[in-house]
């Protein structure tokens, strides 16, 4: 039989490859498409301008999208569900030719292959079923037993009675397969080995006309029956020979994978039928189509993925090549940019630090060896740059020794590959590190959101703050936060007849919650005093207290001590809820009283007299009132000791005269306590009494 000008379709990113293909298929016989990319080829044949393809050259080991997958897709597409696919791999595990077989391959070429091997397999992949296909005479058939004895007859009838299944391509392709080895192995006894030399030599389908009509052979016949159950169609196919050792046939074994024969069964009993059994001697066999189930048993039938799409889900990554070699980076350019990457290429490591700097990639294939700065110097030098930011670089290098690998990671890379590189494998780690880095993207935007929030949570509290109170003669106050909230508030503001309150609150815990704790009580503080709705220091305490218990949730309140100073009277009402205590300064720096904590702090209980009860001294000018949080009490000393009430008390003691009191206690402590940040929010708060001016 005559083969057409048959469209073949090459799939393979090795150059040397396709040049072979290229020089060896001569074009008067074939008509080729290349494509160096699965993503590449997996459109085109997606496209309405796509033609039919009568042979698909497949490499297994591509980037982007390997063979196997390839292969899937292609299967999954009714239009190509018979086109057959010769795949061209190294690799030779019988689990590996399973998965192709499962997958839907048809022959195998093993690299590298010669001329001659590349022209067998592809002569006798066309000269199956698939290709040339004669359209089926007649309807639909009605008879249930057929006989046939030529090729063209088997392919007819193997494509009208492919018709009465589920999946009438798999059938038909099933049915050719077994109708061909009944005429060839069964009829006119072709052995295994002769039908390989005759594919090697371009000969086999002449060899079976001339047998056909060799007097020994005529009147052979294949004998088909058609049986029909309520859940399945069995085609039971006997022909006329002395049968053969089948149970070495029903899996392509690794040996004879490669063989340009030796496959037709396996594919049809993994790909074509529910059940393929043979009887006997080997010349009787029965394929079964299950009809109830209306699909195919194997991996074909999945969704498809959308290979337009970029990687990673749309994060497009820059990736930075550092070699000092330009065809290495081109070579990387290529590959990258095929798989949706963005490409920076840097000849050198000051090229790559400067790019670093301008560009801000996400990933860095960085070259070890490099004149002037290396890849380890310069991998250095971008940690130093990259800060908090995380950029994964791998190193790629012809070293391989294990003292090299330990280098890298100690300059700070992240991983290895040794060249020349697999590229599999990279693509493989940069679709890995996509998501690493996407995460991180992620990350970064909600701490830049976070960062905003709390930079006008901050201002608000700030705000809140600073009020002229603060800055009122009588007044000194210091807040340290632990974090970048305080919990800690100090407020300060006179009545309309002059008396000064003041307030030092700590919120419960510290950091943005306790923060935000304490905003109502700043704003009902200065809200109650300057509207002169104010009447006295219960009357303020009972106000902030309502307002806590009626909006903090269990388990928040605040710790606050209140003061009102009248100057006029020197009187002074002190009020000490859940901070430490108070101490009473005389003119002469000595501790008078301490008012230690006898209240619960604010917005824990409901408001009653014994909330409102506060401590009334007369004092003299020259007298201060000195307030501070746990935080301040509690930090931890150069010793490990917590700082604690006498040890302050002692600090406040020791002013030499005509010194700053806030001056000397910041100074002390300073001296005093460990250099290191505080575990809570540090507060102070000191009034003074003076007569009226």
């Amino acid at each position: 039989m005559a083969i057409r000008t048959a469209n073949v379709l090459v799939v393979d990113d090795d150059p040397l490859s396709l040049e072979l293909i290229f020089t060896h298929l001569d074009d008067t016989a074939f008509r080729l498409r290349f494509f160096d990319s699965g993503p590449a080829a997996w459109r085109h044949l997606q496209s309405e301008a796509c033609p039919a393809y009568d042979l698909i050259l497949l490499d297994r080991m591509m980037p982007g999208l390997d063979g196997v997958q390839l292969l899937r897709n292609i299967k999954a597409d009714p239009r190509f569900r018979q086109t057959p696919v010769v795949m061209q791999t190294a690799v030779g595990s019988t689990e590996e030719i399973s998965d192709c077989i499962e997958a839907g391959a048809y022959y195998y070429l093993s690299k590298p292959y010669s001329a001659q091997a590349l022209l067998a397999i592809v002569n006798a992949a066309l000269s199956r079923l698939a290709f040339p296909l004669e359209p089926a005479d007649g309807g639909m058939v009605d008879d249930s037993v057929f006989e046939f004895s030529t090729l063209q007859e088997a392919r007819q009838l193997a494509r009208r009675l492919g018709q009465l299944c589920p999946e009438p391509e798999l059938a038909s392709m099933g049915l050719g397969e077994l109708f061909i080895n009944a005429i060839e192995h069964g009829n006119l006894k072709i052995s295994y080995e002769e039908k390989s030399a005759l594919h090697l030599r371009g000969g086999w389908e002449a060899e079976i006309e001339r047998r056909l009509a060799a007097p020994e052979c005529v009147g052979r016949k294949v004998r088909v029956e058609v049986r029909r159950d309520p859940d399945a169609l069995s085609f039971i196919i006997s022909d006329c020979g002395s049968g053969f050792d089948w149970q070495g046939y029903l899996n392509i074994a690794p040996e004879r994978a490669y063989d340009p024969n030796g496959r037709g069964i396996a594919v049809a009993r993994e790909l074509c039928f529910s059940k393929l059994e043979y009887q006997g001697c080997g010349n009787i066999v029965v394929a079964t189509v299950s009809t109830h189930l209306g699909a195919r048993k194997n991996a074909m039938n999945q969704t498809l993925p959308d290979f337009s799409a970029p990687v990673a889900g749309g994060l497009r990554l820059k990736v930075m090549v550092v070699d000092d070699t330009a065809v290495n980076r081109q070579i990387l350019k290529v590959f990258l940019e095929r798989l949706g990457y963005e490409f920076l290429g840097a000849g050198d490591g000051d090229e790559a630090l400067a790019i670093f700097v301008r560009e801000r990639p996400d990933v860095i294939l960085m070259d070890v060896m490099m004149p002037q700065i290396n890849g380890y110097e310069a991998t250095q030098r971008i940690r130093e740059l990259s800060g908090e930011r995380w950029v994964p670089v791998i190193f790629v290098s012809a070293l391989d020794r294990n003292d090299n690998l330990i280098d890298g990671l100690e300059a700070g890379g992240d991983d290895f590959m040794s060249k020349p590189i697999n590229f599999i494998v990279l693509d493989a780690k940069l679709r890995s590190l996509s998501r690493m880095v996407e995460l991180q993207r992620r990350v970064e935007a909600y701490r830049e959101r976070q960062e905003h929030e709390h930079a006008l949570t901050r201002e608000i509290v700030e705000r809140q703050m600073a009020r002229p109170g603060l800055s009122d003669a009588c007044v000194q106050h210091w807040v340290l936060p632990a974090q970048d909230f305080s919990g800690d508030i100090v407020a300060a503001a006179r009545a309309g007849d002059g008396r000064l309150f003041a307030m030092l609150a700590d919120g419960c815990g510290h950091g943005l919650a306790p923060a935000i704790s304490v905003v109502p009580v700043l704003s009902m503080f200065y809200s109650l005093i300057e509207t002169a709705a104010l009447h006295d220091l219960p009357h303020l305490i009972g106000e902030l207290n309502r307002q806590l218990v009626a909006t903090l949730p269990r388990g928040r309140f605040v710790a606050a001590a209140l003061l009102c100073v009248d100057q006029k009277n020197r009187l002074a009402d002190l009020w000490v809820g859940g901070i430490p205590m108070l101490f009473w300064l005389g003119a002469d720096g000595r501790v008078k009283q301490r008012f230690i904590s006898n209240h619960l702090s604010l917005g824990i209980v409901d408001t009653d007299d014994e909330l409102l009860s506060l401590s009334r001294v007369h004092w003299q000018v020259g007298d201060s009132f000195v307030v501070c949080s746990d935080g301040l009490l509690e930090s931890p000393t150069l010793t490990g000791e917590a700082f604690g009430a006498e040890r302050f008390a002692t600090l406040l003691e020791s002013r030499p005269p005509g010194v700053d009191l806030l001056s000397h206690v910041r100074t002390g402590l300073k001296q005093q306590l460990a250099d290191q940040a505080p575990a809570d929010d540090i507060s102070l708060l000191i009034v003074h009494c003076r007569d009226v001016v």
